[in-house]
């Protein structure tokens, strides 16, 4: 099963990474086939569509394991966290606003999505439009380290952005 899922393929151009973190089994003597093994994936996908092709691919995988073997071998979404869906007039005009209050250097590349919590709110209401902005701020030793620490002094900057991004989209 690792194996065969280790061969799924999506889109290249898209960032995507699929890896075995868990593999459980019957206890039992060292020198037998286990009655069963589950396989725990971390998956991920720069969108929704990855994603959902990822999942089908490892459906497929545990359908040719069972033809294959004849075991019978299953696969279930335990939790997950969709991709971003953000509207990209939403962020053309963060682009905009970004340009206009602190000039073009500040506007950095986009480093794709990834996984968020909130994105959960597209999936269970889709009318509503949705971004995502990063201020830099030279967070170190890095994001979600135990002992990170930014330059505080940006928040205001970041504070004058989004009323200026709130006032294009209200008029």
């Amino acid at each position: 099963l690792i194996t065969a899922i280790g061969l799924i393929k999506v889109d290249p151009n898209k960032s995507w990474s699929i890896k075995p973190t868990q593999i459980h089994s019957e206890k039992g003597a060292t020198n037998s086939i286990p009655s069963y093994v589950k396989v725990i994936f971390d998956i991920r996908a720069q969108d929704n569509e990855a994603l959902q092709q990822i999942l089908d691919k490892m459906k497929g995988s545990c359908r040719a394991l069972k033809e294959i073997f004849g075991a019978e071998a299953s696969s279930e979404i335990i939790d997950y966290c969709p991709g971003p869906e953000y509207d990209p007039e939403l962020v053309d005009l963060m682009k905009k606003t970004i340009v206009e209050q602190f000039g073009e250097k500040a506007l950095a590349n986009d480093c794709g999505g990834g996984g968020e919590d909130f994105h959960f709110y597209k999936i269970a209401n889709p009318e509503v439009r949705t971004i995502y902005f990063g201020v830099g701020s030279g967070a170190t030793p890095g994001l979600h380290a135990r002992d990170m620490h930014f330059d505080d002094s940006v928040l205001p900057l970041a504070s004058q952005l989004l009323v200026e991004f709130i006032r294009k989209i209200n008029g």
